[in-house]
């Protein structure tokens, strides 16, 4: 067990004492009891020792493509720029640093939690920061409450955040037990438990097929429905459970497996588990309306760029982008997806699915009436 703290010291007695959490062994093993991780700012050397492992500090988030996020986007001082996924902070706080005190920023995100414990941090540090709890796809209705009609640059990195993740409680991790939730925006009525007691098992199959790309689609979504007859599905082990049931895999059996090979393929259930997240949030529908709606929201020479973690939703990106280039709403446009290095998948292994695509309006107004 670990050593709680020692006595504050003499001019300190009014303030309660708090312990550090406890837990079994040398280090914290559950995501409740890594207390130094969820204040990783007061922690340097832990950020530091678990990077350099490759692993994302729980309750933190390491930014993907930073340095080429800027390069395409190009932000200067005096702009508005609006990131639609706050999330960490992470690529906000350089956008901060380019635009500088002259310029704006506008930052939205679902996840009332991190907006508002993200906002803390900037707002006590940058004035020119205004934050809004709500979904990229709404951008002009924000930007209307700001008395504006259109910004400077749209970033959008589609990707789930680490705090996310590894948070039992949210449900969307295949390697901890928690509720089977999934929601990004827990005013979302819909819960990821409610739609597989809900979906038919077409429609569970075609979901796992065509926003995961999952080969046993088919065998999953029978091996679900069979289960859900006998009791509900309401915990993520017992979804990877039928995963694992479904392909025909013992647990231990793909354990050594990954011990043994150099390259271990992804987990069983990750493709289920990205499918029905996607699914619960209607990632793709959101997509769909900010790439519609985003011309229109951009001044002339106005940038936009989506970080993308599927094969379905960089494929939105690039037709969005390419019929856009072709009828000249965008002048220019990243001509194949941006992706992470080596060093960068070594450093931070969550980035390895990024693919970053950017396009740039002409600074000439162009009337985008149908």
């Amino acid at each position: 067990m670990t050593p709680t703290d020692t006595p504050e010291s003499s001019g300190n007695e009014s303030r309660p004492h708090k312990r550090r959490p406890r837990y079994a062994g040398t280090h914290p093993r559950r995501y409740e009891e890594k207390y130094k991780e969820h204040d990783i700012e007061s922690h340097p050397d832990m950020a530091a020792h678990l990077r350099a492992k490759g692993i994302t500090p729980a309750g933190s988030h390491v930014p993907v493509l930073m340095e080429e996020v800027l390069a395409g986007l190009r932000p200067g001082p005096g702009e508005v720029v609006v990131d639609g996924t706050l999330g960490h902070g992470g690529h906000t706080r350089r956008f901060l640093e380019a635009i500088g005190p002259s310029g704006r920023l506008i930052g939205l995100d679902v996840d009332g939690t991190q907006l508002e414990r993200t906002g803390r941090r900037l707002t006590a540090e940058y004035p020119n920061v205004s934050l809004h709890r709500g979904n990229f796809a709404g951008i002009a209705g924000v930007l209307g409450k700001e008395g504006l009609s259109a910004c400077d640059i749209i970033f959008v990195d589609l990707g789930v955040s680490s705090m996310q993740i590894d948070d039992p409680h949210r449900g969307m991790s295949y390697k901890h037990d928690g509720p089977l939730d999934m929601r990004m925006d827990d005013r979302l009525k819909r819960t990821a438990a409610d739609l597989l007691a809900a979906l038919t098992e077409r429609e569970i199959a075609e979901a796992l097929r065509d926003l995961a790309d999952e080969p046993d689609h088919a065998a999953i979504a029978r091996r679900i429905v069979a289960e859900r007859a006998i009791r509900p599905i309401t915990r993520t082990l017992q979804l990877v459970d039928l995963v694992f049931e479904a392909r025909g895999l013992k647990r231990q059996a793909w354990r050594q497996q990954q011990r043994s090979s150099k390259s271990p393929p992804p987990h069983p259930a990750a493709r289920t588990f990205q499918a029905l997240r996607m699914l619960v949030n209607d990632e793709l529908g959101r997509l769909r309306e900010l790439l519609r709606v985003a011309p229109y929201c951009l001044r002339p020479g106005g940038r936009i760029a989506v970080i993308s973690f599927h094969s379905g939703e960089d494929r939105l990106v690039k037709q969005s982008f390419r019929e856009a280039l072709h009828t000249g709403v965008y002048e220019s446009a990243a001509e194949d997806p941006i992706t992470p290095t080596h060093e960068e998948r070594r450093q931070n292994p969550r980035s390895a699915p990024a693919k970053l695509r950017w396009a740039a309006k002409p600074r000439e107004t162009v009337d985008l009436r149908p």
